[in-house]
């Protein structure tokens, strides 16, 4: 075996993997700062976060230590015991993910106010922007997903819950984004009368980021053979 390449093939797959979690944060926080909506899967963590004025990126770090245990009680039913510890591992993960959240969060500006910036309240802008969030968070679910290391708590629920309940991947996935959008609408809709973080957005990100990690998959389809 050739320990130096084997050790450089492991140093970018974990490089791979950083910068896909770089990636899908700031995708996230852009699909929330264009004001057009906020992606599913953090809807509720939005939510929650304008209601009470706490950081986005913290309560959003509670949300996904509350997927890593609903994971960990499945997989406790289930009797699958090989996967608990990568269950727990998503707790440091989600932790340093929502870090990067906060970084992007407190120095980007949100778009759907006017008076503050010469591109904010620009419709146009915020749909541009919209559309940049939505290529990145596709682009960097695949890069993190296909290094095939620590998961993102999002993703790694939703596959406890298709093996659980025994059903495919894509399904499961669009009932658990429904599911959280329906939340956030609920919440929303009980503490103010109206939506929150709930838009256009939300649908296209619901829509369309499958599509692109589909996309990602293909174009990086060489870098990805290559270390994994």
């Amino acid at each position: 075996m050739n320990k130096p390449a084997d050790m450089n093939k492991r140093i970018l797959r974990f490089a791979v993997y950083v910068t896909g979690l770089i990636t899908l944060a700031l995708g996230l926080v852009l699909n929330t700062k264009s004001g057009l909506g906020t992606a599913p899967l953090v809807s509720p963590a939005f939510v929650v976060s304008q209601l009470t004025g706490l950081a986005f990126a913290n309560v959003t770090f509670v949300v996904y230590a509350l997927f890593a245990v609903i994971e960990i009680v499945l997989h406790l039913i289930r009797k699958d015991w090989k996967r608990i510890l990568n269950d727990l591992l998503q707790l440091p993960f989600a932790l340093v993910f929502t870090r990067f959240m906060k970084l992007f969060d407190d120095r980007i500006p949100n778009l759907a106010e006017s008076g503050a910036g010469p591109f904010q309240g620009n419709l146009w802008i915020r749909v541009a922007i919209l559309a940049v969030a939505l290529i990145l968070i596709g682009t960097g679910a695949c890069l993190s997903v296909r290094m095939r290391l620590i998961p993102n708590p999002g993703d790694g629920v939703v596959l406890a819950i298709s093996d659980f309940c025994g059903i495919k991947l894509g399904l499961a996935k669009n009932i658990f984004d429904i599911s959280c959008v329906v939340i956030a609408s609920v919440i929303g809709l009980v503490a103010r009368g109206q939506l929150i973080g709930v838009g256009i957005g939300t649908v296209l990100a619901m829509i369309g980021v499958g599509r692109i990690m589909d996309l990602a998959g293909r174009v990086f389809k060489g870098l990805i053979e290559r270390v994994v």
